[in-house]
């Protein structure tokens, strides 16, 4: 499962198709408060199911202040329960200080959005699951 915290539906729909290439399911989150919610439902720690991966990926331009990127992870890392997680976080080159931000907060990849936009499919296609597929 990839989750998606973005507000840029327009930029988001240029994902969709290489996530479920994959075979992956995507879900959409608008807000830091959304993210955590969906991934409470989605992901329930007594479901026994740990050997899905899930992979987050955070818009930088969705987040209304740079703090809230170290709460956000580990919140998804107690939601993951055990499950492989990989984290990217992207935004606007000229966004240095969130970009740093991310980086600080321990996210697996940082990129700029053209960097997203073009190695998106590559980092996806690079790691590795739990369950091989």
């Amino acid at each position: 499962m990839v989750i998606y915290l973005t507000r840029d539906l327009m930029f988001s729909s240029r994902v969709r198709p290489l996530v479920e290439r994959r075979g992956l399911t995507l879900k959409m989150a608008s807000s830091v408060e959304d993210c955590v919610n969906k991934l409470a439902v989605l992901l329930p720690p007594d479901s026994g199911h740990t050997e899905d991966a899930v992979y987050l990926l955070v818009d930088l331009k969705a987040i209304a202040d740079p703090t809230e990127l170290p709460p956000l992870l580990s919140a998804v890392q107690a939601a993951c329960n055990g499950r492989f997680l990989r984290t990217l976080a992207y935004g606007p080159h000229v966004h240095e200080t969130w970009l740093a931000a991310a980086n600080h907060a321990g996210f697996d990849s940082v990129m700029t959005q053209g960097q997203f936009d073009r190695g998106f499919d590559q980092w996806l296609s690079e790691t590795p699951f739990k369950n091989g597929r």
